[in-house]
């Protein structure tokens, strides 16, 4: 079967201790017909370095030096430089099954579609992920799911990664990730749900994240808005309410749910604005109650999360502690 050539798109920044074993991972792949692309973001530690050392070792890799703008940015400079018809993203703390890329590509051959999915496995950064090293799962097969039922499932369990995925180029000629701002998968997950009608499964773990607090995900977070989630799903939410009532109206209530849960996770962090957060979700709360097409279809539940998102957290978990 002819192989296409597929992009890899690696953003890089400060993950000197892990770079090595997510290039080697991808370098070893089945599916040798690939180009890889380092974006060293403003790395301050060594990883520039390393990945001048692996340009050199493989002809396939291409590093990009670039000024610190974040993780969208990389992966938009990775868009614009990159050759493939088909496009991987993977993140330089993470690293990859050796059939990761074989898969996907027999996935969306397979059922002629233009994006495919894996499962992953997500581990500690103290812990290794167990990989297969095998080729018994060259024969693992796909299955076709339609877009629209599985992003219900999706949404839910905020199961939108961009990196256990395989796209060809046509679908994000005209994305591009959200600058400067956190949460930039939920911006494609959204995009693919307009552009897509069906998409390929794979239901394997070829992918593994690690939940890494000095990662590139992690060290992004850091350093941009606490709250740009609230925007990026609004955002959304206006984008669905003219066309699927149903889906904006799933988005309006992932939105006052995760209220709570934002705010309990943010309010460790010693940098947040706690007003600038009340405030921001005031704002949330009169445009919710404005939209009156909705106003009466909020169960009470999320009536009651928007008027007290915090105190209904602090039942909640007081419940779960003496239950």
């Amino acid at each position: 079967m002819n192989q296409p050539l597929v992009s890899c798109i690696v953003p890089v920044y400060n993950v000197e201790k892990y770079l090595n074993q997510c290039i080697e991972s991808i370098v070893n792949q089945t599916y040798k017909n690939i180009e890889i692309i380092l974006i060293d973001d403003g790395s301050t530690d060594t990883s520039p370095e390393i990945c001048d050392t692996w340009e050199k070792k493989d002809e396939r890799i291409i590093v990009i030096h670039k000024k610190n703008g974040g993780i969208s940015s990389a992966r938009n400079e990775g868009l614009n430089q990159r050759k493939g018809k088909w496009i991987v993203f993977i993140d330089s703390d993470d690293y990859v099954h050796p059939q990761f890329i074989e898969l996907l590509w027999k996935g969306v051959s397979s059922h002629n579609t233009l994006v495919a999915c894996c499962l992953y496995n997500k581990f500690q950064d103290n812990e290794e992920g167990e990989i297969n090293n095998s080729n018994c799962l060259l024969e693992e097969k796909s299955s076709l799911v339609e877009m629209k039922k599985n992003y219900y499932e999706m949404l839910e369990d905020l199961v939108i990664m961009s990196w256990n995925k395989i796209y060809h180029y046509s679908i994000l000629e005209q994305f591009s990730f959200y600058n400067g701002k956190v949460c930039e998968d939920i911006g494609l997950l959204f995009f693919l749900i307009g552009k897509l009608e069906t998409f390929s499964k794979v239901s394997y773990p070829l992918y593994y994240y690690r939940k890494n607090e000095e990662g590139i995900t992690e060290t992004y977070l850091k350093g941009m808005s606490q709250l740009d989630m609230i925007d990026v799903i609004m955002k959304e939410y206006y984008f669905f309410l003219n066309n699927d009532e149903k889906y904006a109206r799933l988005i309006l209530t992932t939105c006052i749910d995760f209220f709570p849960s934002l705010y309990d996770k943010l309010k460790k962090n010693r940098t947040l604005n706690k007003g600038e957060f009340l405030k921001k979700y005031k704002e949330i709360y009169r445009e919710l109650c404005r939209i009156g097409k909705f106003k009466k279809k909020i169960v009470w539940k999320h009536k009651i999360y928007i008027k007290f998102p915090f105190l209904i957290d602090m039942v909640r978990k007081n419940i779960n502690n003496n239950g």
